[in-house]
């Protein structure tokens, strides 16, 4: 619709940030940014970043062209060696938390516009709290404030982006996907059929609301299954090939190196 439409602001880029799971590996800093301060200019950004607009409305402008605004209550983005000015109001504030991820992940810069603003500034304030405090395993403690931060703006945008009559429809093939993924051979002509409607309308609404092909989505579990299985330890290549819902090695062995970019034996290795 067009208020949704109007309401989001880089929602495709922000739908690939959300369905990547992605493991922060460090954090740089937890801050509050006060009015006045803060570096108009930035170039090749050192750091992945969120920030919580707490007062004022923010122009940030990409070096390719790209302008978002943001206003008290928004969440930005942004990304890992980005080039941007940033335009403020007088009474212009935030919390910033900068960090790093594992790969070589690129995403584009995005805004969410939080519904439960307190919640959010409250969770940010916790944040700069602990890192500013810096007691006993105040890194450990930064980290699982900024997953929650993470996981929390997830929610909200499956929930204020993604119409509920839509996603109700599919819940049926979710919940038998999350159940059986490991155990079952899954057909899509079962899920759309659990679902009440047609293949073909199935596959369309899966993309429109997930971002991918169901086919996508259940081999995207069975590999991040397969990843723990083979970092436990525990198992042979063959047995976690089986655990994670392959009939064959030799395919799983295929479709966990397009993934991942090395085989299954090289991860055990490693």
């Amino acid at each position: 619709t067009l208020s949704c439409i109007m309401r989001l602001e880089g929602c495709e880029d922000m739908k690939y940030f959300f369905a990547d799971d992605f493991i922060v590996q460090n954090i740089s800093v937890a801050c509050y940014v006060a009015p006045g301060t803060g570096t108009p200019i930035h170039k090749n950004r050192p750091h992945h970043g969120l920030v919580y607009v707490t007062a004022g409305v923010t122009y940030f402008r990409f070096s390719d062209g790209k302008s978002l605004k943001t206003e008290e209550g928004d969440i930005i983005y942004l990304p890992l060696g980005s080039d941007y000015t940033v335009q403020v109001t007088p009474e212009s504030s935030c919390y910033a938390i900068n960090f790093d991820i594992s790969g070589n992940r690129v995403f584009k810069p995005f805004v969410l516009k939080t519904k439960k603003r307190r919640f959010f500034c409250e969770q940010f304030e916790k944040a700069e709290q602990t890192w500013r405090k810096k007691n006993g395993g105040y890194l450990m403690k930064s980290m699982s404030q900024l997953y929650g931060i993470i996981y929390d703006m997830k929610h909200e945008y499956e929930i204020g982006y993604i119409s509920k009559s839509d996603s109700n429809v599919l819940l049926p093939a979710i919940e038998y996907i999350h159940r059986e993924y490991a155990d079952s051979v899954i057909k899509i002509s079962l899920l759309s059929e659990l679902c009440g409607i047609s293949e073909t309308y199935f596959r369309r609404q899966f993309q429109k609301i997930y971002g991918t092909s169901p086919v996508k989505y259940i081999n995207n579990l069975r590999i991040q299954r397969a990843k723990e299985l083979i970092s436990s330890g525990l198992y042979s290549v063959c047995e976690v090939a089986f655990l994670s819902g392959y009939r064959d090695e030799s395919y799983f062995s295929r479709e966990f190196k397009k993934a991942v970019g090395h085989s299954p034996s090289e991860m055990a290795k490693e």
